[in-house]
């Protein structure tokens, strides 16, 4: 199942461990600007890069839990 959301919905989801991949949608944009969608108190599991691919002026990075 997809669930698109906002950074409160993946807290919710990641902290009943609901979680397995993330696709991260990135703009371009000056350090500094912008919502955090992880801080070091809500940053998840360790994570594992699958895939990065160009999409239009953005990149996808494709996450995956690591195996524990």
């Amino acid at each position: 199942m997809i669930v698109a959301g906002s950074a409160s919905v993946v807290h919710v989801l990641d902290a009943q461990n609901l979680v397995d991949e993330y696709r991260i949608l990135v703009f371009p944009e000056l350090v500094g600007h912008g919502t955090k969608l992880f801080d070091s108190q809500t940053a998840p599991a360790q994570l594992l890069l699958v895939s990065t691919e160009a999409a239009g002026p953005a990149v996808l990075n494709r996450y995956e839990r690591a195996a524990v």
